[in-house]
């Protein structure tokens, strides 16, 4: 009896282990009648995977809406709208697996856990598919909603040779060009535990450089379509280094740039860089390389596209030389104009200057400036003539400044940056929307010598007076310049 009560307890305990295992799984299906059809797609991205993790498709796709996906022959994929699989739906869902076009439809699914589709299919061939996501009887809303896939088949990645630190990547410095990017993926990458810069660190990969001697080492990451990287620049020399300085101004897609200035020449420097979000993006490549510049390289992601940009820039200078550049509009990428070889203005150590910067056509900008007294390529703090920010379009702002007594004497430049949203911007960092300027400036000597002037005629000769005309020499000086002329 007590042998039977034994044998019964393991037999209801597997029971119950069966059944909490069916609670933790649920497998999709894939009915060949039915489905949907028609649709608009989103995300635009095509989607590929390798990996059996969940991916995460959009947060934000609605009924009606379809994404394509890359599949290969022989693997199995799956598609989920489950809460227990990682996606979110919260009416009665359907999904419809079709060829690319949609005119051929291979799977269909409806109801299998809690109102909500999932699809489990084998690929018959290596190319496209569509996944159509509907609410019951084909209907369309404007519901968020998570979709889910991954590739069943493909079994898990191992992680890159520079998952951690110690296995950092040496990137090659190059000059104002970059020569050759190198490619990079965090396609089996894990968490490092480095958490100073924002986002998910779960799946970092990492790089290493020596610094040389150039005022600016630009660090360049070009993403893929879905990846949205976030950039950690380290100081060495051993590993993982301490924070300088994190980068995540663009979204998926876009570009990430890091204008470091004041690295030691010799010194060893890490990078890290992961995506931003928790999933895994569809597509987990992107492209890294380091350049150098004299001076720093302002940089937006979105730059002008929505009206964010420097309308106009003005400057009363001495000697009649100005600047009065309005009426400017948006400029293309890289969203920097450099004006420095036509718009110019001279300026004198301690005097006081009025700069007017007018807005574009798109509010809550925030516009600010910077003049490289000292000529170093470098627009330090110190050198910040002020910010105004929350600026409605098309509207002006004044910034007063004084021109410190040790400015040095020569050429150099202005530097003018509009950036949407931030606040206490950055003359190097890059943005999403905004667009830089660049002006010339001439720091002159307060007190210039005039020179001599050239004898056109003197007539009317007397003893105490005569009548003479003369044209004033270069540099002239001053407009209270007195001359003293002998006849004799």
């Amino acid at each position: 009896m007590r042998l039977f009560l034994v044998n019964s307890f393991i037999l209801i305990l597997g029971m119950l282990t069966l059944v909490c295992n069916n609670l933790n799984a649920q497998s999709g299906e894939c009915r060949t009648s039915d489905g949907c059809s028609g649709g608009t797609n989103y995300p635009s991205a095509v989607q590929s995977t390798t990996t059996d993790a969940w991916s995460i498709v959009s947060t934000i796709i609605y009924a009606g809406e379809y994404a394509i996906y890359d599949v290969i022959l022989g693997e199995t994929y799956e598609w989920s709208l489950l809460t227990i699989d990682g996606g979110n739906c919260s009416y009665d869902s359907q999904l419809t697996l079709s060829n690319e076009d949609g005119s051929v439809k291979y799977c269909y699914s409806d109801d299998v856990q809690n109102l909500n589709a999932k699809i489990t299919w084998t690929a018959t061939f290596t190319g496209q598919v569509r996944v159509l996501v509907n609410e019951y009887n084909c209907g369309t809303n404007s519901t968020a909603t998570t979709l889910v896939w991954r590739c069943v088949s493909c079994g898990t990645v191992d992680p890159p040779a520079n998952d951690d630190c110690s296995g950092a990547i040496s990137l090659s410095v190059f000059g104002s060009t970059c020569e050759g990017v190198t490619n990079g993926n965090v396609l089996g990458a894990t968490d490092s535990g480095t958490t100073e810069c924002v986002g998910t660190a779960n799946n970092d990969v990492w790089y290493k450089f020596v610094a040389t001697s150039a005022n600016f080492h630009d660090i360049k990451v070009v993403c893929s379509e879905d990846f949205d990287a976030v950039v950690d620049l380290r100081k060495g020399p051993s590993c993982p280094g301490t924070n300088i300085a994190c980068s995540d101004n663009s979204g998926r897609g876009g570009i990430e740039i890091i204008s470091a200035n004041n690295l030691i020449a010799g010194d060893t420097y890490y990078i890290r860089v992961y995506d931003y979000y928790s999933s895994l993006p569809s597509t987990t490549d992107f492209t890294i390389c380091i350049t150098t510049s004299a001076t720093c390289q302002p940089s937006y992601s979105s730059g002008t596209s929505a009206g964010d940009f420097v309308d106009g820039v003005e400057l009363t200078g001495e000697n009649s030389n100005s600047i009065s550049n309005t009426g400017t509009g948006a400029s293309a990428s890289p969203y920097v104009a450099d004006y420095s070889s036509t718009h110019s203005a001279d300026l004198k150590p301690g005097f006081s200057y009025s700069l007017k910067l007018t807005n574009g056509t798109y509010g809550g900008q925030t516009l600010a400036a910077w003049i490289d007294y000292n000529n170093d390529g470098i627009y330090s703090s110190t050198e910040k003539l002020g910010e105004f920010s929350n600026i409605d379009g098309g509207l002006s702002v004044t910034i007063g400044f004084t021109v410190p007594a040790g400015a040095t004497i020569g050429n150099t430049k202005m530097l003018v940056r509009s950036v949407w949203s931030d606040t206490n911007i950055d003359p190097c960092e890059t943005y999403s929307y905004g667009e830089a300027e660049i002006y010339g400036i001439k720091i002159i000597d307060p007190c210039v010598t005039p020179a001599t002037p050239v004898l056109s005629s003197a007539t009317s000769i007397a003893s105490t007076s005569a009548t003479i005309s003369w044209t004033a020499g270069d540099p002239a000086g001053s407009p209270t310049v007195t001359y003293y002329w002998a006849i004799g």
